[in-house]
């Protein structure tokens, strides 16, 4: 389903060194609730969230996605453990734990912070790791203080892109013109609809986005031809899936595609052709898609395949 126009992603990443007394599962817990809560008391203002990997990676490796985009408003969550105590209760004790949790909201690129929520919060259990879980568990997406804090946060983000639309609009320009387009779809995507600039900047981003699969595809074919001409056909249809259907060269990606399917040995052939029907539907089904149509719709139909297309090609034996 297509993002709304008015909707902003926030992007959650569990930085690294900030959960003083919290396990790797407890931070997995942690990074699950905050995104529940985000989408969820997030309803009214209009923002969701969505899971992201490490800041640091290059951009221009990733390929464009949700994830990819999100990162331009990025909520960075913190949990410490800061007292922990023991009280009698009749013939056991109960282990009492005491956690402050920050939610930071920030613009990534220029470290603008637009909002923080601190919170005072307690724990109790058997143990201080189950104290820590049940203080995890009770974080309610009901809660009223973050429906307040996400309405006044997409507040400040919108007077903040009010104030400064032209100039990230010129920073888009000048990363794309420096060929890092992902970089400028970045800055682009989560810029409100309540602001002037949004059909513009909704412009911008289609045409960046164009230029950016029609590069990736002629980068992805000749790579493509590269390992066919090896006659190694698992790597070469491995690129050619990821070229978008409507790019320029993605007809001459189809006929390479039908090529090999000729030529794959009768021993194999089943499960091959198989792998690439289930490539080939991607092809027309996202061709079909209008050269106007948003991005994130075709973002997210090609995210929809990719997991089965994975497993196909998984199981497809190797060429001997």
């Amino acid at each position: 389903m297509a993002q709304d126009d008015s909707q902003l992603t926030v992007g959650v990443y569990m930085k690294p060194n900030s959960y003083s007394g919290l396990d790797s599962i407890q931070v997995s817990k942690l990074e699950t609730r905050i995104i529940n809560i985000i989408s969820t008391s997030g309803v009214t203002s209009n923002i969701s969230a969505s899971r992201i990997g490490p800041i640091t990676v290059d951009p221009e490796e990733q390929n464009i996605s949700m994830k990819t985009m999100a990162r331009g408003v990025v909520c960075f969550p913190k949990m410490e453990v800061y007292g922990e105590n023991t009280v009698d209760v009749g013939l056991k004790k109960i282990n009492v734990v005491d956690v402050s949790l920050t939610l930071a909201i920030q613009y990534i690129h220029e470290d603008i912070i637009f909002s923080n929520l601190q919170l005072q919060l307690q724990g109790q259990g058997r143990n201080s790791n189950q104290a820590i879980n049940n203080v995890i568990r009770n974080l309610r997406p009901n809660d009223s203080r973050f429906a307040k804090f996400l309405s006044q946060t997409r507040e400040k983000i919108i007077n903040y892109y009010k104030n400064n639309c032209d100039d990230i609009i010129e920073q888009a320009r000048q990363l794309d013109r420096l060929d890092s387009p992902v970089r400028a779809l970045q800055i682009l995507w989560p810029i409100p609809r309540e602001v002037s600039c949004y059909e513009d900047v909704k412009e911008m981003t289609v045409d960046i986005y164009r230029k950016y699969v029609n590069k990736r595809c002629r980068q992805l074919l000749m790579e493509a031809r590269t390992y066919l001409a090896a006659n190694n056909y698992d790597k070469g249809l491995e690129r050619l899936r990821f070229i978008d259907p409507t790019s320029q060269c993605a007809e001459e990606a189809m006929k390479m595609i039908e090529s090999i399917q000729q030529e794959i040995d009768s021993s194999d052939a089943e499960n091959r052709k198989a792998a690439m029907a289930l490539l080939m539907e991607r092809q027309r089904e996202r061709a079909r898609t209008e050269t106007g149509a948003r991005i994130e719709t075709e973002v997210a139909r090609a995210n929809a395949q990719l997991p089965i297309l994975q497993q196909n090609f998984n199981t497809v034996p190797a060429r001997q």
